[in-house]
């Protein structure tokens, strides 16, 4: 869900199979459209990409998004992120569906993704690293670290092994 609670990010796929990460109002999908998700007049398609689908996304904001891997088809795909502005978009080829418009895509990052709603952080197996979403610029990285989880409010990581919970302060 989008950090203003308007939104729903999902990383859905179609028969083929193609994963398609989209966008819809929740609003919209509760309160009249059951089909919103499908195809609704607020989905907005981000990207499609040959098999390959169920990998990190989060909400940067509000408005920004970040989709983990660069490439078109899983044979091809490459660490790194995707950033896709949700409120502008263009048209897909056909059918002419509305597509997210693609604002940087950068190498480097890969494993689960957060957000503090300002910068994106991805783990990998060993450690932590800050990118600047807007440049793709690593801002550092926080070695032998590597959350499973991340509290928005408290702006803490958490990381569970061997039984011991380890927390680190964004």
């Amino acid at each position: 869900m989008s950090p203003d609670g308007k939104r729903i990010l999902d990383d859905g796929w179609i028969w083929h199979p193609i994963g398609i990460p989209a966008v819809w109002d929740l609003g919209q999908w509760i309160e009249g459209n059951v089909w919103e998700s499908e195809d609704g007049p607020s989905r907005v398609d981000l990207c499609d990409r040959a098999d390959y689908w169920d990998h990190a996304m989060i909400w940067i904001d509000s408005i920004r998004v970040a989709v983990e891997g660069l490439g078109d088809d899983d044979i091809d795909m490459r660490p790194g992120a995707r950033i896709f502005d949700t409120s502008r978009t263009g048209r897909s080829e056909p059918p002419r569906k509305p597509t997210a418009v693609e604002l940087l895509a950068f190498e480097g990052p890969t494993g689960h993704f957060f957000s503090d709603g300002t910068h994106l952080f991805s783990c990998g197996d060993t450690d932590l690293s800050i990118w600047e979403p807007a440049e793709g610029k690593l801002l550092g990285t926080v070695p032998g670290f590597s959350p499973a989880h991340y509290h928005p409010g408290a702006r803490q990581f958490l990381q569970l092994a061997d039984g011991v919970i380890r927390l680190w302060t964004a």
